[in-house]
């Protein structure tokens, strides 16, 4: 959140007028964070894996937009962490973590 807050300061400070503007530079802010802490950091803890396709991929991206506007319209924080923990549950039944091994649901 700090990170699409950033972006939303910074298209402010600017001069940027319009709210969808605004939460676009957010969103882009987000979007170069993430990007880069999963690519560095998550790609390195995870088990060998086989790549997102595109469906995958635009799912992941309805659901990042889906969450930034819920915290830009409600601030809905506590729903964001709880979505999220919902798909971390589904994505490590995915990737056959093997901490989580005698879990496993797939």
């Amino acid at each position: 959140v700090f990170w699409f807050l950033l972006g939303c300061f910074l298209a402010k400070k600017v001069g940027v007028k319009s709210g969808w503007k605004v939460f676009g530079w957010g969103f882009l802010s987000y979007s170069i964070f993430s990007g880069l802490i999963h690519g560095v950091f998550w790609v390195a803890v995870l088990p060998s894996h086989e790549a997102i396709g595109p469906v995958r991929a635009s799912l992941l991206l309805s659901m990042s937009v889906g969450w930034l506007w819920l915290f830009w319209r409600y601030y809905a924080i506590a729903a964001i962490i709880a979505m999220h923990i919902v798909i971390d549950f589904f994505m490590i039944g995915h990737l056959h973590f093997p901490w989580f091994e005698p879990y496993q649901l797939l």
